[in-house]
Protein backbone atom coordinates (compact mmCIF):
# COMPACT_ATOMS: atom_id res chain seq x y z
CA UNK A 1 0.00 0.00 0.00
CA UNK A 2 1.08 3.73 -0.15
CA UNK A 3 2.59 5.21 2.78
CA UNK A 4 1.54 8.23 1.90
CA UNK A 5 -1.96 7.75 2.76
CA UNK A 6 -0.57 7.40 6.71
CA UNK A 7 0.25 10.32 8.93
CA UNK A 8 3.54 9.63 10.41
CA UNK A 9 3.87 11.32 13.82
CA UNK A 10 5.13 15.15 13.04
CA UNK A 11 8.83 14.33 13.65
CA UNK A 12 9.05 10.72 13.78
CA UNK A 13 12.65 9.66 12.46
CA UNK A 14 12.17 5.81 12.90
CA UNK A 15 11.81 3.30 10.38
CA UNK A 16 9.11 2.37 7.37
CA UNK A 17 6.24 0.98 9.48
CA UNK A 18 6.23 -2.90 9.04
CA UNK A 19 3.51 -4.82 6.56
CA UNK A 20 1.83 -6.10 9.58
CA UNK A 21 0.90 -2.34 10.80
CA UNK A 22 0.47 -0.93 7.68
CA UNK A 23 -1.92 -4.05 6.38
CA UNK A 24 -3.92 -3.09 9.66
CA UNK A 25 -4.38 0.47 9.07
CA UNK A 26 -5.53 -0.74 5.61
CA UNK A 27 -8.49 -2.61 7.12
CA UNK A 28 -9.61 0.16 9.51
CA UNK A 29 -9.44 2.61 6.98
CA UNK A 30 -11.84 0.06 5.09
CA UNK A 31 -13.62 -0.19 7.62
CA UNK A 32 -14.21 3.54 8.12
CA UNK A 33 -15.64 3.64 4.34
CA UNK A 34 -18.74 1.82 5.89
CA UNK A 35 -18.94 2.60 9.58
CA UNK A 36 -22.55 2.51 10.21
CA UNK A 37 -22.44 -1.52 8.94
CA UNK A 38 -18.65 -2.54 9.96
CA UNK A 39 -18.59 -0.75 13.42
CA UNK A 40 -18.11 -4.29 15.20
CA UNK A 41 -15.59 -5.37 12.31
CA UNK A 42 -13.62 -1.53 13.03
CA UNK A 43 -13.87 -2.21 16.85
CA UNK A 44 -12.17 -5.76 16.16
CA UNK A 45 -9.67 -4.07 14.17
CA UNK A 46 -9.05 -1.57 16.72
CA UNK A 47 -8.51 -3.65 19.40
CA UNK A 48 -6.00 -5.57 17.28
CA UNK A 49 -3.84 -2.50 16.27
CA UNK A 50 -4.03 -1.65 19.79
CA UNK A 51 -2.91 -5.12 21.18
CA UNK A 52 -0.14 -5.34 18.90
CA UNK A 53 1.14 -1.75 19.60
CA UNK A 54 1.19 -0.54 15.69
CA UNK A 55 0.47 2.93 16.60
CA UNK A 56 4.30 2.93 17.93
CA UNK A 57 5.81 2.13 14.58
CA UNK A 58 3.83 4.92 13.09
CA UNK A 59 5.30 7.47 15.83
CA UNK A 60 2.48 7.69 18.38
CA UNK A 61 2.12 6.99 21.80
CA UNK A 62 -1.48 5.31 22.02
CA UNK A 63 -3.95 4.26 19.50
CA UNK A 64 -6.14 7.03 19.90
CA UNK A 65 -4.23 9.45 18.56
CA UNK A 66 -2.89 7.73 16.25
CA UNK A 67 -6.48 7.26 15.09
CA UNK A 68 -8.04 11.17 15.25
CA UNK A 69 -4.82 12.26 13.39
CA UNK A 70 -5.30 9.64 10.47
CA UNK A 71 -9.24 8.85 10.44
CA UNK A 72 -10.60 11.89 12.50
CA UNK A 73 -12.43 10.11 15.09
CA UNK A 74 -12.51 11.57 18.62
CA UNK A 75 -10.85 9.28 21.38
CA UNK A 76 -14.65 9.66 22.38
CA UNK A 77 -15.84 7.98 19.40
CA UNK A 78 -12.93 5.36 19.31
CA UNK A 79 -13.83 4.81 22.98
CA UNK A 80 -17.60 3.75 22.01
CA UNK A 81 -16.79 1.69 19.35
CA UNK A 82 -14.29 -0.68 21.29
CA UNK A 83 -16.50 -0.78 23.97
CA UNK A 84 -19.50 -2.07 21.49
CA UNK A 85 -17.41 -4.67 20.02
CA UNK A 86 -16.11 -6.02 23.67
CA UNK A 87 -19.58 -6.03 25.24
CA UNK A 88 -21.98 -7.04 21.48
CA UNK A 89 -19.68 -9.07 19.71
CA UNK A 90 -19.57 -13.05 19.38
CA UNK A 91 -16.98 -14.85 21.75
CA UNK A 92 -16.59 -18.35 21.59
CA UNK A 93 -13.46 -19.78 23.45
CA UNK A 94 -12.97 -16.55 25.33
CA UNK A 95 -11.96 -14.96 21.40
CA UNK A 96 -14.34 -11.93 20.64
CA UNK A 97 -15.18 -12.74 16.79
CA UNK A 98 -15.47 -9.34 13.84
CA UNK A 99 -19.21 -10.14 14.04
CA UNK A 100 -21.74 -9.34 16.26
CA UNK A 101 -23.92 -11.90 18.28
CA UNK A 102 -27.30 -12.67 16.89
CA UNK A 103 -29.14 -11.90 19.81
CA UNK A 104 -27.92 -8.05 19.62
CA UNK A 105 -27.81 -8.08 15.76
CA UNK A 106 -31.44 -6.24 15.42
CA UNK A 107 -30.33 -3.61 17.71
CA UNK A 108 -28.63 -0.18 16.04
CA UNK A 109 -25.26 0.70 16.82
CA UNK A 110 -26.55 4.10 19.17
CA UNK A 111 -28.73 1.48 21.09
CA UNK A 112 -25.75 -0.45 21.50
CA UNK A 113 -23.72 2.74 23.19
CA UNK A 114 -26.13 3.45 25.65
CA UNK A 115 -26.81 -0.54 26.54
CA UNK A 116 -22.78 -1.30 26.71
CA UNK A 117 -22.85 -0.11 30.59
CA UNK A 118 -25.58 -2.59 31.49
CA UNK A 119 -25.98 -5.92 32.77
CA UNK A 120 -26.86 -9.05 30.21
CA UNK A 121 -29.81 -9.50 33.23
CA UNK A 122 -30.86 -5.91 32.67
CA UNK A 123 -30.73 -6.08 28.74
CA UNK A 124 -32.27 -9.94 28.45
CA UNK A 125 -35.50 -8.30 31.04
CA UNK A 126 -36.02 -4.97 30.00
CA UNK A 127 -34.31 -3.94 27.13
CA UNK A 128 -35.96 -4.70 23.53
CA UNK A 129 -34.56 -3.43 19.82
CA UNK A 130 -37.85 -1.63 20.31
CA UNK A 131 -36.87 1.11 22.59
CA UNK A 132 -35.48 4.30 21.79
CA UNK A 133 -32.02 5.53 22.25
CA UNK A 134 -34.02 8.14 24.83
CA UNK A 135 -35.84 5.59 26.64
CA UNK A 136 -32.81 3.34 27.24
CA UNK A 137 -30.88 6.21 28.38
CA UNK A 138 -33.93 7.11 30.46
CA UNK A 139 -34.17 3.48 32.21
CA UNK A 140 -29.98 3.82 32.91
CA UNK A 141 -30.84 7.62 34.26
CA UNK A 142 -33.82 5.68 36.46
CA UNK A 143 -31.57 2.89 37.82
CA UNK A 144 -34.25 0.54 37.84
CA UNK A 145 -36.18 -2.04 35.23
CA UNK A 146 -38.62 -0.29 33.54
CA UNK A 147 -41.75 -2.00 35.99
CA UNK A 148 -39.84 -0.05 38.86
CA UNK A 149 -39.50 2.67 36.83
CA UNK A 150 -42.79 2.89 35.94
CA UNK A 151 -43.60 2.80 39.61
CA UNK A 152 -41.66 5.19 40.41
CA UNK A 153 -42.90 7.91 37.99
CA UNK A 154 -46.42 6.82 39.21
CA UNK A 155 -44.96 7.91 42.82
CA UNK A 156 -43.83 11.10 42.06
CA UNK A 157 -46.45 12.24 40.76
CA UNK A 158 -48.68 11.19 43.40
CA UNK A 159 -46.30 12.77 45.62
CA UNK A 160 -46.48 15.86 43.50
CA UNK A 161 -50.79 15.72 43.53
CA UNK A 162 -50.40 15.47 47.75
CA UNK A 163 -48.03 18.17 48.02
CA UNK A 164 -50.04 20.50 45.89
CA UNK A 165 -53.22 19.22 48.14
CA UNK A 166 -51.48 19.44 50.98
CA UNK A 167 -50.59 23.26 50.15
CA UNK A 168 -54.32 23.41 49.24
CA UNK A 169 -55.63 22.32 52.55
CA UNK A 170 -52.83 24.72 54.31
CA UNK A 171 -54.55 27.60 52.97
CA UNK A 172 -56.93 28.93 55.68
CA UNK A 173 -60.54 29.21 54.84
CA UNK A 174 -62.31 32.62 55.50
CA UNK A 175 -63.86 32.39 58.55
CA UNK A 176 -67.99 32.72 58.62
CA UNK A 177 -69.52 36.18 58.57
CA UNK A 178 -70.30 37.52 62.40
CA UNK A 179 -74.13 37.92 62.54
CA UNK A 180 -75.04 41.30 61.93
CA UNK A 181 -77.91 43.05 63.31
CA UNK A 182 -81.16 42.88 61.26
CA UNK A 183 -81.50 45.64 58.89
CA UNK A 184 -84.55 45.72 57.15
CA UNK A 185 -83.03 47.29 53.88
CA UNK A 186 -81.70 44.57 52.75
CA UNK A 187 -85.36 42.34 53.36
CA UNK A 188 -85.96 39.97 50.60
CA UNK A 189 -88.92 41.67 49.28
CA UNK A 190 -91.84 40.19 47.33
CA UNK A 191 -92.95 40.44 43.49
CA UNK A 192 -96.28 42.48 45.06
CA UNK A 193 -93.96 44.32 47.33
CA UNK A 194 -91.58 45.17 44.90
CA UNK A 195 -94.07 46.38 42.29
CA UNK A 196 -96.16 48.59 44.45
CA UNK A 197 -92.38 49.89 45.56
CA UNK A 198 -91.79 50.48 41.47
CA UNK A 199 -95.46 52.05 40.78
CA UNK A 200 -95.05 54.55 43.82
CA UNK A 201 -91.44 55.52 42.13
CA UNK A 202 -92.97 55.87 38.55
CA UNK A 203 -95.60 57.90 39.61
CA UNK A 204 -93.34 60.02 42.08
CA UNK A 205 -90.99 61.03 39.32
CA UNK A 206 -93.11 61.06 36.20
CA UNK A 207 -95.92 63.23 35.86
CA UNK A 208 -97.32 62.04 32.35
CA UNK A 209 -99.94 59.06 33.40
CA UNK A 210 -99.99 57.69 30.07
CA UNK A 211 -96.05 57.26 30.33
CA UNK A 212 -96.96 55.82 33.68
CA UNK A 213 -99.76 53.53 31.93
CA UNK A 214 -96.87 52.45 29.05
CA UNK A 215 -94.42 51.18 31.17
CA UNK A 216 -96.56 49.76 34.13
CA UNK A 217 -97.86 47.63 30.70
CA UNK A 218 -94.12 47.38 29.15
CA UNK A 219 -93.37 45.38 32.81
CA UNK A 220 -96.36 43.12 33.19
CA UNK A 221 -95.38 42.26 29.54
CA UNK A 222 -92.05 40.96 30.70
CA UNK A 223 -94.17 38.34 33.68
CA UNK A 224 -93.63 40.72 36.28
Amino acid sequence: MDDKIIKYKSGFTGSVASESARGSFEYIRDDIQDIKKRYITLGFHLVEFDRNEYYKEFGYSSLADFVQANFGIEHTQMSRIISVFLRFSEVKNNVHKMWIDDKYSDFSFGQLVEMASLSPQQIDKDISPSMSIKAIRDYKRNGCNKKLCDVAQNKKVEKKVLTKQEKCDATPLSEPDVQRPFDERYQLKTGNDLFVELMECLTGHIKNVDKVAAIVKLLNGCGI
